[in-house]
C-alpha cells in the first residue's frame, strides 16, 4: 500500500519481504512538475525513493514492465529500479540484485566500465583509468625517441632576457608532448599511496630517457632529479602538478553553483559498507591541505587564499 508520507516530496512505500524492489525517480527538466497520483509534485534534481515491491511477485509476474510503463505515462525520463537484499547476516546488498535503467524511453545496460571523453570510468576507482595514462605516456616516450637523441636539441638550459628564467629545449618539449597526455582529466582522480608510486615512477622513466640514463647505469633516482633541476627553474615534479591541478578544481567546483557542486558536497541515505573502505575523492583535500573538510570548503570559497 503506497501512501504519501510527510516531509517527502513523493510517496514511499514498505512490503515486509526479504527481497524488495526500490525505485527512484529524478524529474526531466529545471521547473517542470510531475504529479504522482493527482497528490505529491516532484520537481527536477529530487532524487526520492517513491515505494518498495515485493520482488518475489513483482518480477516473475511481469509487473516489473507494467511498473516502468505505469511511471513513464507521468513523464519521468529517467527511471532507476534497484533490487535490495536483506542477507542472513542481516547486510542490505544491492550488488547481486537485479537494475533497471532506463533514461528517455530507452533501456540502458549496466556495465563495469565505460569511456568518456577520453577518460575511462570503473567502479574501482581510479587505478586503470591512471593505468591507461601510464601506458599512453610510455607509448608517446618511444614513438619520440629520435628527438630525445637528437643532437640540435639542446638540454641545456637558455637564458630568455625578457624572463630571466632558465628554460629547456627537450623538458619543453617533454611537457607539451608527453605530460600533457598523462595530465589529462587529472583532476577526477582519487589518489592512493599505489597511485602516486606509479605517477613517480612513470616520470622517472620519461627523465631517463630523455637524460639517456639506463638502469645499468645505476644512478640514482636523487641524482635524475638533480640534473634535471639543473635544466629548468623552479621545477615541479609530476606527482605536485596533479595534486595542484586537483585542488584548483576542488576550489573552483566549491566557488560555483552548478550540479558538480551538488554531487560533491551532497549526501545520500544510508552508510557504507563494513571494513576498510575505499578512498573518496574528497579524502585527498584533508591530507593534502592539512584542514578537515568543512575548513577546507570555506578556505576554498576565497579564491585568493586558496591559492
Amino acid at each position: 500500500m503506497l501512501h504519501p508520507v510527510a516531509g517527502w516530496t513523493g510517496i514511499t512505500g514498505l512490503h515486509p519481504s526479504p527481497k524488495s524492489l526500490t525505485c527512484w525517480l529524478v524529474a526531466p527538466h529545471p521547473g517542470s512538475p510531475s504529479q504522482l497520483a493527482g497528490e505529491t509534485t516532484i520537481r527536477a534534481r529530487n532524487n526520492t525513493i517513491i515505494g518498495t515491491w515485493n520482488v518475489r511477485t513483482l518480477r516473475p509476474t511481469g509487473k516489473l514492465e507494467e511498473l516502468t510503463h505505469e511511471l513513464d505515462r507521468y513523464r519521468w525520463n529517467i527511471l532507476g529500479l534497484c533490487e535490495v537484499r536483506w542477507k542472513e547476516t542481516g547486510v542490505i546488498s544491492t550488488l547481486e540484485g537485479h537494475k533497471l535503467i532506463r533514461a528517455n524511453g530507452e533501456k540502458l545496460e549496466t556495465v563495469q566500465s565505460f569511456k568518456y571523453l577520453g577518460a575511462i570510468v570503473t567502479d574501482e576507482g581510479s587505478k586503470p583509468e591512471v593505468l591507461s595514462r601510464i601506458a599512453q605516456t610510455t607509448s608517446a616516450v618511444t614513438k619520440l625517441k629520435l628527438i630525445w637523441k637528437d643532437r640540435n636539441i639542446t638540454l641545456r638550459s637558455k637564458i630568455r632576457p625578457w624572463s630571466y628564467k632558465l628554460y629547456s629545449s627537450m623538458i619543453r618539449l617533454m611537457r607539451s608532448l608527453v605530460t600533457s597526455i598523462f595530465l589529462y582529466a587529472c583532476e577526477s582522480w582519487t589518489l592512493t599511496a599505489d597511485i602516486e608510486r606509479r605517477i613517480q615512477t612513470v616520470e622517472m622513466r620519461c627523465f631517463r630517457r630523455l637524460l639517456n640514463i639506463s638502469y645499468r647505469d645505476h644512478i640514482s633516482n636523487q641524482e635524475v632529479r638533480k640534473r634535471i633541476g639543473q635544466a629548468i627553474r623552479p621545477y615541479d615534479d609530476l606527482l605536485a602538478i596533479v595534486k595542484k591541478r586537483k585542488l584548483r578544481w576542488y576550489g573552483h567546483v566549491t566557488r560555483s553553483s552548478g550540479l558538480a557542486k551538488t554531487i560533491l558536497q551532497g549526501t545520500v541515505p544510508g552508510g557504507r559498507r563494513r571494513g576498510r573502505q575505499r578512498k573518496r575523492w574528497e579524502d585527498n583535500i584533508p591530507e593534502w591541505t592539512g584542514l578537515k573538510l568543512p575548513d577546507a570548503l570555506r578556505e576554498a570559497e576565497d579564491r585568493k587564499k586558496w591559492k
